[in-house]
């Protein structure tokens, strides 16, 4: 699967659409890849989802759960808020901001002394971890993410938690639908091993393709020596038969694989 941006209203700035997963129903333990081109890896991306907690879970997500947020939670990427990134991971921080989102909020007008005293009590007892703190990995210069799925059922509850930067969301009741978590994630250079071109636009390049090949195979039969297919990529040279000069058997390049135009 190839990941698309997410889509927010900008009338309420409300989300309109995600990338999410199919849905594999009984499909357990089974592996799905995702690509995410470079493009949607950007600070615009990543602020959206940050902001918008697009996932359910931690460590196991719902299958509804946005991949970049995902990947975010669990550290592989930087989070962004406001438009900058926030690598810098510290279990005992998330603690603190835990302790202070799970207390009652407080009108400034009437917050007490004792209130205060709690709140700084609460980041001195969870800053007292003096475990070091962990960088998100960052993410490399023209380079796509594929992303490995592991399928898994789905739980009784799924738990939020804030892991580097951002705060997944909970969901108590019985899920729709499956989970995955991450199985693997690795990083290839922008455009190296994508899929053709569909539509109209991806058969005209394809004619394209030919076209130029055979031309090449045509110039260099004369030679006795034709190139592979320049799209194949693996620089192999084939040694062909020049007991004949006719163009119409002159070798053609198609898909990778050299064949004799019929006669």
């Amino acid at each position: 699967m190839v990941y698309e941006p997410t889509v927010v209203n900008p009338e309420n700035n409300r989300v309109r659409e995600w990338c999410k997963i199919p849905k594999f129903e009984d499909r357990e333990n089974c592996k799905y890849q995702v690509r995410i081109a470079a493009q949607h890896l950007s600070l615009a991306e990543r602020n959206i989802v940050c902001e918008k907690r697009l996932l359910w879970g931690t460590s196991v997500y719902t299958d509804d759960s946005n991949i970049v947020a995902v990947l975010i939670h669990e550290g592989h990427i930087p989070a962004v808020h406001n438009g900058v990134e926030t690598p810098e991971y510290q279990s005992s921080h998330d603690i603190a901001a835990a302790a202070l989102i799970a207390q009652p909020p407080t009108k400034k007008s009437r917050a007490s002394a004792k209130q205060k005293e709690l709140n700084a009590q609460a980041v001195a007892n969870a800053l007292g971890d003096t475990s070091g703190p962990v960088l998100a990995s960052q993410i490399p210069k023209d380079h796509d993410c594929v992303v490995m799925l592991t399928i898994a059922p789905d739980l009784e509850k799924y738990t939020s938690k804030i892991r580097y930067g951002l705060k997944s969301r909970s969901w108590e009741t019985k899920h729709d639908g499956m989970s995955f978590l991450i199985d693997s994630i690795s990083w290839v250079p922008v455009g190296q091993g994508a899929a053709e071109l569909r539509g109209s636009a991806g058969r005209r390049q394809r004619l394209k393709n030919l076209v130029e090949e055979r031309k090449i195979a045509e110039k260099e039969f004369e030679a006795g020596v034709a190139m592979k297919s320049l799209s194949n990529g693996e620089g192999m040279w084939m040694k062909l038969s020049n007991s004949s000069s006719s163009p119409s058997s002159a070798p053609v390049v198609e898909s990778g694989r050299m064949i004799t135009a019929a006669a």
